[in-house]
C-alpha cells in the first residue's frame, strides 16, 4: 500500500498503516508547537517506577486497544498520560512507523501542531516530566551512536538533552521528523 502526502507534505496521510504479524500495536502524538525559528516539540520523560522504558524520553502515547485505529489510541493515550487533547491541534498527518524489536511494538507516529504551548494541567503516575525542546536545538545536539545487538548492528540517532538523553524509537521518530521538515523546506 502507498502512502500518500498531506497538505503539509513532509507527511504521510490516507488510510493506516497494516499491523504486521506478530508486533503489538502503538501509536504516539507527536505535538509540534508554534511556528518559525522558536518551533518545538513536547515530550515526557516516563516515570523511574514503571516496569518497562522507565526513565526514557518519550512522546505521550501506547498501546492501541480492542477497536480502536491507531488515531484513536493516540488521542486517548495523550490524554490519559497528560491530559493533552491532541483534537485541539491540527492533524499533519503521520511519520513512518517503527517497529521495536525489543518489546515487539509497532509505533504508529501522529504529527499534530499546536500554535502555541498546549495546557498541561495533570500528569499520570506514568510520566515524570513534561518538557519541551526547540527543533533548533534537536538539530545541534543530533549525533549518531553506534550499536551491536546480537548479529546486528548499526548506527542511530540520539539527542543529548538536559532533561536526558533521548534515544531509542523516539530519537528514531525525532529523527524522521526533522529530515521531513527539511526535505520540506527545500
Amino acid at each position: 500500500m502507498s502512502e500518500g502526502r498531506g497538505p503539509h507534505s513532509a507527511f504521510l496521510t490516507g488510510p493506516e498503516p497494516e499491523l504486521p504479524p506478530g508486533l503489538l500495536p502503538s501509536a504516539v502524538l507527536v505535538p509540534l508547537i508554534g511556528e518559525g525559528e522558536g518551533t518545538e516539540l513536547l515530550f515526557t520523560r516516563r516515570s523511574p517506577h514503571l516496569g518497562a522504558h522507565r526513565g526514557q524520553i518519550s512522546f505521550p502515547g501506547g498501546a492501541r486497544e480492542e477497536g480502536e485505529t491507531f488515531w484513536q489510541a493516540a488521542l486517548r493515550e495523550a490524554r490519559e498520560e497528560i491530559d493533552l487533547a491532541g483534537e485541539d491541534g491540527c492533524l499533519l498527518g503521520r511519520i513512518p512507523a517503527v517497529t521495536i524489536p525489543v518489546s515487539g511494538f509497532f509505533v504508529v507516529p501522529y504529527v499534530v501542531h499546536f500554535p502555541c504551548r498546549p495546557r498541561i494541567d495533570r500528569v499520570s503516575s506514568e510520566v515524570d516530566a513534561v518538557f519541551f525542546a526547540q527543533l533548533g536545538t534537536l538539530r545541534q545536539v543530533r549525533v549518531m551512536e553506534s550499536y551491536v545487538r546480537g548479529a546486528r548492528a548499526g548506527s542511530w540517532p540520539v539527542f543529548p538533552l538536559p532533561e536526558g538523553r533521548l534515544w531509542g524509537a523516539s530519537a528514531i521518530m525525532t529523527d524522521a521528523l526533522l529530515a521531513a521538515l527539511d526535505d520540506n523546506r527545500t
